[in-house]
């Protein structure tokens, strides 16, 4: 599950069309699935989704999840006890969620329940049409691969049935006007040089992208700017901040920054 962020929300063209996806989900009950390259914010994404609903759960799907630990996490979620073999146990989940079906089960990292099949997937499927619950899954794109049967598994009837989005890569002038948001919260300013490496920094999606990103500008502020949480607390509040921003001394953000922050990171 990613770690939330008092960082203000990084509000991209993929962010909102996902979360609109999300709410039209929601609204008519549909099957939804959200996918995307790692580091683009799709997790990040669920979970402000999550937060917005005291009804929804995320579950984090791993690796070495097998059938029964997917359904004991959806039973550990819903409140309800269950024993016994995996056919049982998915029956026990189910009735449990005909007879409360108001709540909406968030599955991230969902490749990582293919495990040579897409049974699992499909158990799930079964679940949500019999119980009616709300149901998300997000991954990789070869979750959409599994499910569109391009990887020669039988679900395509699944495909067709969902309500689905996709992550893109941010953009430059996203990046841009995020970190000129910044700069008016924090009382800061980026150099030209230090927004050209964190561009490349959000959009290097095979190292971390939108999450080493962020993770990135909570290290330099703590640095140059430790202030800035109970600014940011406040900005999210939206309550008169405890600290007057314009009074603070203005702090400059330049590739040295970074370097000093890369530094750090790297020794922790």
């Amino acid at each position: 599950m990613a770690k939330q962020t008092l960082l203000p929300k990084m509000e991209t063209k993929s962010y909102n069309e996902v979360m609109g996806t999300l709410d039209l989900g929601l609204r008519e009950n549909k099957l939804t699935v959200i996918f995307g390259s790692p580091g683009t914010g799709k997790s990040s994404a669920l979970a402000e989704f999550a937060s917005l609903h005291s009804n929804a759960h995320m579950i984090l799907c791993s690796p070495t999840m097998n059938m029964k630990n997917l359904l004991v996490a959806i039973a550990r979620c819903i409140n309800t006890h269950v024993k016994g073999d995996p056919y049982t146990v998915q029956q026990q989940v189910t009735e449990a969620l005909v007879n409360d079906p108001n709540h909406i089960l968030l599955f991230d990292e969902c490749e990582n329940l293919h495990r040579g099949d897409v049974s699992k997937i499909d158990v799930l499927r079964q679940i949500y049409d019999v119980s009616d619950v709300n149901m998300v899954l997000c991954g990789t794109h070869k979750l959409h691969s599994l499910l569109s049967g391009a990887n020669d598994h039988n679900q395509p009837q699944i495909f067709r049935r969902l309500l689905k989005a996709e992550f893109g890569v941010t953009t430059k002038q996203e990046v841009t006007d995020y970190l000129d948001q910044l700069e008016n919260l924090l009382h800061i300013r980026f150099t030209s040089d230090a927004r050209n490496e964190l561009f490349t920094l959000c959009t290097d999606v095979e190292n971390g992208g939108l999450g080493i990103f962020i993770a990135m500008l909570e290290l330099m502020f703590s640095i140059i700017r430790p202030e800035w949480k109970e600014i940011c607390r406040s900005a999210k509040k939206n309550t008169d901040p405890s600290i007057d921003v314009d009074v603070l001394e203005p702090k400059v953000i330049d590739r040295n920054t970074i370097r000093q922050a890369s530094r750090f990171k790297m020794t922790k």
